[in-house]
């Protein structure tokens, strides 16, 4: 598994791109702070399985929700 990284100003100045020479670009920070690396959150695999069940869950509860809607719009819609 591999770790994928985002480039970040620590004081959360903007982060721009300047010209070194020609076509070479390279990341600066506004503040005149070089940028740091900060790991980035590869989808779901970083997930608890507190947050899994919560998600769980949440999904049961809109399916629930669904259904009753479906079950009681169908008793009272006559036609």
């Amino acid at each position: 598994m591999s770790i994928t990284y985002t480039l970040a100003c620590a004081d959360n100045s903007e982060l721009t791109l300047t010209e070194v020479s020609a076509g070479v670009f390279s990341p600066v920070c506004q503040s005149s702070i070089a940028p740091v690396a900060v790991p980035m959150a590869n989808g779901l695999s970083d997930l608890s399985w507190s947050d899994v069940g919560a998600l769980i869950g949440a999904l049961l509860i809109a399916c629930c929700i669904a259904a009753s809607y479906n079950l009681l719009f169908s008793m009272f819609n006559r036609k």
